[in-house]
């Protein structure tokens, strides 16, 4: 109930990789320097399960992280530069 523009950034990966095909390697491109820092510190090894529950919005992050590993994706992350004139990032 807490409107959040990360949070729409992630409904927004999440939607991406769900419809991706198995086995393939998927480039997102994002201004959101936050959901790409997340997306990497949930690789740390040493991010304890009590840490996970922390981290924000981490039910789908977790839903993320399940789709990858079922379909065995390869997930990259570029920042690009936020009303840029880059055509579909304005």
């Amino acid at each position: 109930q807490w409107p959040s523009s990360t949070r729409a950034e992630i409904m927004a990966v999440l939607t991406c990789l769900i419809v991706c095909p198995p086995n393939s390697l998927i480039n997102i491109f994002t201004d959101s320097q936050c959901t790409i820092d997340t997306f990497t510190s949930l690789s740390n090894y040493k991010l304890t399960p009590r840490r996970k529950q922390k981290i924000n919005n981490i039910i789908l992050w977790q839903a993320i992280q399940q789709i990858i590993a079922e379909l065995n994706l390869q997930v990259r992350f570029t920042k690009v530069k936020a009303h840029s004139g880059v055509e579909y990032n304005d």
